[in-house]
């Protein structure tokens, strides 16, 4: 998935961004950040279909210390959409 990701940026010719892994000395992760001019994306990748809010702790708490609008789960989910207030849900299907 990140390299999907990663090509998709590189295939529009997306420029001046950096990804990165997101480790807090607590073992909070997330599992990619996009840096760039659009601001900071923090993506979170699970395997199956459904989450367990437990699950994304780490993502919530990186949106709000960094005071984002939103970062995006992608997993197996057949629905995309807005599964909290600002954590976007997107099919992995949709790469």
């Amino acid at each position: 998935v990140i390299e999907e990701l990663l090509r998709g940026l590189e295939a529009v010719r997306a420029t001046n961004w950096q990804a990165h892994y997101y480790r807090t000395r607590n073992g909070a992760e997330v599992d990619l950040v996009l840096d760039g001019p659009f601001g900071l994306l923090p993506v979170e990748i699970k395997y199956g279909s459904s989450f367990d809010s437990r699950r994304l702790r780490a993502l919530s708490g990186f949106i709000a210390d960094h005071r984002l609008e939103f970062g995006l789960l992608i997993n197996q989910a057949e629905e995309s959409g807005w599964i909290t207030e600002n954590i976007f849900q997107l099919s992995a299907t949709w790469l």
